[in-house]
């Protein structure tokens, strides 16, 4: 917060500064920031903003000025930014086609009486391009960009996450998973609908799905929760997309166990618009989620409901029965293109599992005991049973 003193210094450093030379401005911010103790760029700011306003005055140029005529003076920028502040500060494309309107309102008004009929009779000619280049000179233009509006996203977040490119791609042991988030608006993104959450180990191919309700914090907690008691083999690192919400709950429930000391997970994230860095999770959800559910949208608890029911079944049946292959390696040609992949031989995720030395003993008995319990011809039955039932609800 500026103070008295600071405020009287700078309305007396602002005179000095618009009239300097480069090399005495330098001078000049030295000695406020000597004075003031605030940093250059604070520095710089204060005595832009105090002389960022608009002059409705021509000036004078003394000497002769190099290059082509100025066609547009000082007096037809001012007629422009008065047009300008008329519309309500609209886009040039817009202001454009209404600036002969404008200044007939203007001069109904007698705002430019002063103004001779060959200045506006210029302005009211003036081309699109012009107009684009000379509203960014108006003062609230420029001070807009001295303050950058807010991006997308929390920014403090994504400096904290590192980013991890193709990932998975040198993975050799369980634990590496890859996280994402499947909308169910039926190509409509208004209103509230269900999210699916995807969690997949890169490794062993293990995948487990839960629905919500939105993108809220609640909402993506609660399907957190009901897929980690469905992976039972230990996370060692989280890899989700730049989605706010998720990274959120990662983030903070990492930090928590670090406070408290306990044994805890890695936390990288995707690049922004880089679909590839989280491939095999992008695949189940073609593979495990669109297939299966559709493209249509759900809205309402019962539907929510019967989701869930399917992916508990569909989760079970998928990792115990459905086998899958891992890519082994590509060939190249010459120039870099891919004319063949290879890949291993096709393996259950529960199997992956019980051969990966890397996992607990106890994890691979209570997926033997699992396993031994099931039955897939009745998983197959369920699942269809519970599909057709959902079918009826969208209509």
């Amino acid at each position: 917060m500026i103070n008295q003193f600071e405020m009287q210094l700078t309305q007396k450093y602002v005179s000095q500064y618009r009239k300097s030379s480069k090399k005495e401005r330098g001078q000049i911010l030295f000695d406020y920031c000597q004075l003031t103790k605030v940093k250059r760029n604070t520095a710089v700011r204060r005595l832009l903003r105090k002389r960022l306003t608009p002059i409705i005055y021509p000036i004078k140029r003394k000497g002769k000025r190099r290059g082509p005529k100025t066609k547009y003076l000082i007096v037809h920028k001012n007629l422009l930014y008065k047009c300008w502040i008329l519309s309500g500060k609209i886009c040039a494309e817009r202001l454009v086609v209404m600036i002969p309107d404008y200044l007939i309102q203007l001069k109904k008004s007698g705002k430019i009486n002063p103004y001779s009929l060959d200045d506006i009779k210029i302005v009211r000619n003036i081309s699109e391009s012009t107009v684009k280049r000379i509203i960014k000179t108006f003062p609230e233009n420029i001070l807009s960009s001295l303050y950058p509006k807010k991006r997308k996203g929390n920014l403090s977040l994504y400096k904290q996450i590192p980013i991890k490119a193709n990932f998975g791609s040198k993975v050799t042991q369980s634990g590496f998973v890859e996280v994402d988030y499947v909308e169910h608006n039926g190509g409509n993104a208004g209103g509230r609908f269900a999210i699916t959450g995807n969690y997949t180990d890169v490794f062993n191919g293990w995948c487990v799905r839960a629905t919500g309700f939105g993108k809220s914090l609640s909402s993506v907690t609660n399907i957190h929760e009901i897929l980690m008691t469905r992976i039972y083999h230990k996370i060692l690192e989280y890899h989700p997309d730049n989605a706010p919400t998720i990274l959120s709950l990662l983030f903070y429930r990492l930090k928590e166990a670090e406070t408290k000391k306990e044994k805890t997970f890695r936390l990288s994230r995707s690049r922004p618009y880089h679909k590839n860095d989280n491939a095999h999770v992008e695949q189940k959800n073609g593979d495990k989620i669109r297939l299966l559910v559709g493209y249509h949208r759900y809205e309402t608890q019962p539907q929510i409901d019967l989701l869930n029911s399917i992916y508990e079944k569909a989760d079970y049946y998928d990792n115990f029965f459905i086998p899958s292959s891992r890519l082994i390696k590509k060939l190249l040609d010459k120039n870099g293109k891919v004319i063949k992949k290879e890949y291993d031989k096709p393996k259950t995720p529960y199997k992956r599992i019980i051969e990966d030395k890397t996992v607990d003993k106890k994890v691979k008995t209570i997926l033997k005991i699992i396993y031994d319990k099931l039955d897939m011809v009745e998983l197959r039955r369920e699942i269809d049973f519970l599909i057709t039932k959902l079918k009826k609800t969208t209509g």
